[in-house]
């Protein structure tokens, strides 16, 4: 009997501590946040959902550090433009750290300093994710237990259908908020997408209605708008090199465009939902109270880019109290002057223009799902979440997982 080779079982071994500490990040906080909201656990909060993620930290930066080699020769430029860049950062952090004398110095310096773990982190996870499907029974046993939760908790006449903190009672810092609830979806339905389920896009469509019920407002638009992107991307890639259309994506999109309709028709009270659900708050955002508050944070918070647009106003959205920061790419300017504004830009654009080339080029499928990601990514930073969400590091590492993967094949067929 032929002995596999060493490196393929370190890669089996790698593949799974990816998938375990996809795990700890993403998923075991929003059940562990569900069970607090049902006080499962009483009193005691230990250990808490974060702990959870940081744990994840060890396997991934061992990864991390028994690959670079390998990641690094996907894109070298890229990848060292990448690291250079959030070192450059880190420098900047301290530098404001040690000569600043602000009362909030120390709360902005770690506040960004977890953010590049993190990035650093969601870029491994981005370069593995692909490599291998998740077991199937996993993602059926997931997929229960989220809709279960869903369908069970789902209140039709709220802003968000399914809240756990409307749950719990109340706020409480040891509960994910929405925004996480809903990412967590998403990268379920990333998860599903990339497995061989005979249902997937049924499955897939299921998340969405879970995202959208979550009250993720970005997370649930920048899904849906990624997904169509893609299939019609793909057609207009299949008529340019072609001259045909893909039967396939025209059929997908139809029903991604009349499954709403029809999804709002059996809607007991379709015009209460519309009202009501945070997420068509987008075509009348002057009357969103969240958006309201949010526009006078920006406005706030560009006064102080204003006054030193170079070097921008390091930590200042904190003046407003944690979490008052700018929720767009305009984050980096505030945090970072012009340099990191421009920096973060072609951080984000870059792996997306590079994918949309890549499948222009080569029209392999598997370019489609990082292509999707990269372009969710993107969506998420340069309009809806401020530089300190990771997913920065999620479409780099996507798109360096398929240039790696591009070079690879390159070198079979020479």
């Amino acid at each position: 009997m032929k002995k596999k080779p060493i490196h393929q079982h370190s890669n089996k071994y790698i593949v799974f501590f990816i998938f375990l500490s996809i795990f700890f990040i993403i998923f075991i906080p929003f059940f562990w946040s569900l069970g607090y909201a049902y006080k499962l656990y009483g009193e005691h909060v230990w250990p808490g959902v974060a702990l959870y993620a940081h744990i994840s930290l060890i396997f991934l930066f061992f990864i991390f550090y028994l690959k670079i080699k390998k990641i690094k020769s996907s894109d070298p430029l890229f990848f060292y433009f990448f690291f250079i860049f959030l070192l450059l950062l880190f420098i900047y952090d301290l530098s404001y750290l040690s000569f600043s004398n602000d009362s909030y110095s120390l709360i902005a310096f770690n506040e960004s300093f977890i953010s590049k773990i993190y990035i650093i982190a969601y870029f491994i996870i981005g370069f593995y994710i692909f490599t291998k499907s998740l077991n199937s029974y996993l993602l059926y046993i997931m997929l229960a237990l989220y809709l279960g939760v869903f369908l069970f908790e789902y209140n039709d006449g709220a802003t968000i259908p399914v809240s756990l903190y409307s749950i719990y009672g109340d706020f409480s810092e040891n509960i994910i908020n929405y925004q996480l609830v809903s990412f967590s979806v998403v990268i379920l339905s990333i998860l599903i997408l990339n497995s061989d389920l005979r249902y997937k896009y049924l499955f897939f469509f299921i998340c969405v209605f879970m995202v959208f019920s979550s009250g993720g407002r970005s997370e649930f638009f920048g899904l849906v708008i990624s997904f169509l992107f893609c299939l019609i991307y793909i057609n207009i890639v299949s008529i340019v090199r072609n001259l045909k259309l893909k039967k396939s994506s025209v059929y997908l999109i139809t029903i991604s465009i009349i499954a709403p309709v029809v999804f709002f028709s059996f809607i007991q009270e379709p015009k209460k939902l519309s009202f009501n659900n945070r997420n068509f708050e987008i075509f009348s955002l002057k009357k969103s109270s969240s958006w309201n508050e949010r526009a006078i944070i920006k406005d706030i918070n560009i006064n102080n880019i204003a006054e030193n647009p170079v070097l921008g106003a390091y930590g200042s959205h904190l003046k407003l109290g944690k979490g008052n920061y700018i929720h767009d790419i305009y984050s980096a300017w505030q945090q970072y002057g012009i340099f990191g504004f421009l920096g973060f830009i072609l951080i984000i654009s870059y792996p997306l223009i590079r994918l949309l080339f890549l499948y222009y080029k080569t029209q392999k499928k598997y370019i489609l799902l990082p292509l999707g990601c990269s372009l969710y990514c993107f969506i998420l930073l340069m309009y809806s979440k401020p530089i300190y969400w990771p997913v920065l590091g999620f479409s780099a590492g996507v798109y360096m997982f398929i240039a790696f993967k591009l070079n690879i094949l390159n070198k079979d067929n020479i």
